[in-house]
């Protein structure tokens, strides 16, 4: 028996070990924003997320624990095999974990969870994402790890004899696992251990190092399928806070020489404002986007819904927000009661197309396509193999080629939207270098200089067809980015993004919109522009509209903002608590953003 709990006790500290490690690697590779962190955090960091460790090495004992209850058996030799092959799959498991978090989290700004699923069916797409030396360092440092790692475990466990079993000691064991469930559930309270129990801080990043990266990942696993309601108000109040955020003058200023142009969507990857020099951007990045600017209706402030582009691609084309903890993407039942611009755009007979370089079955694309009735679907395998020659797929310039050609082609009304992918990491352009260094900031801003100047030379040709006359072009990014400048993922800098509407169809040239917008808001503008009847759009406001509010609204890992002129608010619903609120009028907004959060949630719950 003494040797039985000699080696649980010597299992935890191994475990507590390991996750000690995880945070200390985690620090290292997140430097950027753990270089400001005091030493009393530090131990503040491994303090608070003890409960987070102690409850996944408790779930860890389980399995130790019922062989120790239920195996009689004096093969010594067999019972220690047996904890070895289980503790070895799950170092190696945790360890992948581990690693795979470091290079994710200093992309997304959260850990792992089941967001990751929705990306596991196109492995080749996902790891597109990370360049050959980051995959050789991650893979090294796995197999560093794991190898030494095993050889501490070895040298711990390998003398520990395990004594006969026999009833009583069962039995201790029976009851023993049974108090389990006190660390498991993080102590004796009504309330379970939680992602928030172990928030101790005003900045998120300290919060994020406390978590334990393991629990986390299967807590969210856990959760699929479980959406979390939210309520701040009786349901009622919600609802008069939100409709009034909508009510707007039904006069409508129509920017548009012709009511049924054809109309083009070209959604720019991660185009962030802190690359848009009109947006206080960084200088001599975008001088296409630019000098378009003096040709169309720019959107001065303008945000993101989410931080993804299977989010960013629902917010633009269907009007709806995104989701805090999901993607309404990954549930093909619920786009199908989506409303969708094409679909209303096929009332009027228009014929829709959708481009993109890469794997169309990538983030369940292709089924939110299907559902908005797309008349084409063109990706990455209607191009010839030789053109393959970017890790997503085809490169910016050819495509847009492809989409010049096919315009050229058309005969009837279309709606055609185009996605460009080149300036996904890990930015890897077919262009000569202009902003020197190989480190990822420069790289990208690289690659979004080849995707400017890949539009420069679309628009330079369009603007010498027929089309130009009579197209309404909408440039719109998908996302924002953390790049340049490392931005962290909740901050409104990170959501701010550039919008432009061009065409000789424009009545308007040369003007500025400075109201706040965001991506739901295109819908309902544009079929007003229309005259389409468009009240499915109930997350969209016409910007165009003379007594339209203004603010833009989107979500980060659970948490939202909610932003106007003067005042920000940024809510982390994990913790409770603001990550920032300015303004006068702040708790105005604060009642505004909580509304709209609530009705969200309960409005995906009953799609």
């Amino acid at each position: 028996m003494k040797n039985r709990l000699k080696y649980i006790f010597f299992l935890t500290l191994f475990w507590l070990f390991i996750f000690f490690i995880s945070k200390i690697l985690f620090l290292i590779y997140q430097f950027e924003f753990s270089k400001e962190i005091q030493f009393l955090d530090l131990l503040r960091i491994f303090f608070y997320g003890m409960p987070l460790d102690i409850s996944m090495i408790s779930y860890l004992l389980i399995i130790p624990f019922l062989f120790f209850i239920f195996y009689f058996s004096s093969n010594e030799n067999f019972i220690r095999n047996f904890l070895r092959i289980y503790n070895i799959i799950f170092i190696f498991i945790s360890l992948l974990l581990i690693v795979f978090n470091l290079e994710l989290y200093r992309n997304w700004g959260f850990h792992i969870d089941s967001t990751i699923l929705l990306y596991i069916e196109t492995p080749k797409e996902m790891m597109a994402s990370v360049d050959l030396s980051t995959s050789l360092k991650s893979i090294f440092l796995l197999v560093f790890l794991f190898s030494f790692l095993i050889v501490i475990y070895n040298k711990i466990f390998f003398k520990i004899n395990f004594e006969k079993n026999n009833f009583p000691k069962s039995l201790i064991m029976f009851v023993l696992i049974l108090l389990l469930i006190i660390p498991i559930r993080g102590g004796i309270g009504i309330a379970p251990v939680n992602v928030g129990t172990v928030y101790f801080h005003k900045k998120k990043f300290i919060n994020h190092s406390a978590v334990n990266v393991i629990w986390n990942f299967m807590y969210s696993i856990s959760k699929i399928g479980k959406h979390k309601k939210v309520k701040f108000f009786e349901e009622k109040e919600a609802k008069k806070i939100f409709s009034d955020l909508y009510k707007e003058n039904l006069e409508n200023n129509f920017i548009l020489k012709n009511k049924n142009p054809n109309i083009v969507f070209i959604i720019l990857e991660s185009f962030t404002a802190k690359v848009i020099e009109n947006l206080d951007g960084k200088k001599g990045i975008t001088p296409n986007f630019k000098n378009l600017q003096k040709d169309g209706i720019f959107f001065k402030n303008f945000y993101a819904n989410g931080d993804r582009s299977d989010k960013g691609i629902v917010s633009i084309l269907s009007g709806y927000p995104a989701q805090a903890t999901t993607s309404i993407i990954k549930f093909t039942k619920k786009t199908e009661n989506l409303p969708f611009i094409s679909k209303d755009l096929k009332k009027l007979n228009y014929k829709s197309s959708f481009y993109y370089g890469g794997d169309i079955n990538f983030a369940n694309l292709k089924s939110y396509f299907v559902n908005g009735e797309f008349d084409e679907i063109i990706s990455k395998k209607d191009f010839p193999s030789e053109f393959h020659n970017s890790k997503w797929g085809v490169h910016d310039h050819l495509l847009f080629e492809k989409f010049f050609e096919d315009i050229s082609k058309e005969k009837e009304k279309f709606f055609k939207v185009l996605f460009t992918l080149s300036s996904h990491e890990p930015f890897d352009v077919p262009m000569k270098i202009v902003f020197q260094g190989d480190d990822e900031e420069n790289r990208f801003l690289n690659s979004v200089y080849y995707t400017d100047k890949c539009i420069g030379i679309f628009f330079e040709k369009i603007k010498k067809t027929k089309f130009w006359e009579n197209t309404l072009f909408i440039l719109v990014a998908d996302h924002g980015s953390r790049l340049p400048d490392n931005t962290a993922n909740f901050e409104i800098k990170k959501f701010h993004i550039p919008m432009l509407w061009l065409g000789g169809v424009l009545k308007k040239k040369d003007t500025i919109i400075n109201l706040f917008s965001s991506q739901t808001d295109i819908a309902k503008t544009l079929m007003s522009q229309l005259n389409i009847e468009n009240k499915n759009y109930i997350f969209s406001k016409n910007i165009f509209s003379k007594k339209a509010k203004s603010f833009s609204f989107y979500t980060f890992n659970d948490g939202f903002a909610f932003i106007n002129d003067g005042n920000q608010i940024i809510f982390d619903n994990i913790k409770k608590d603001f990550l920032l609120k300015n303004g006068i009028n702040f708790k105005e907004n604060e009642k505004k953003g909580k509304a709209y959060f609530q009705i969200l949630n309960n409005d995906f719950s009953l799609r």
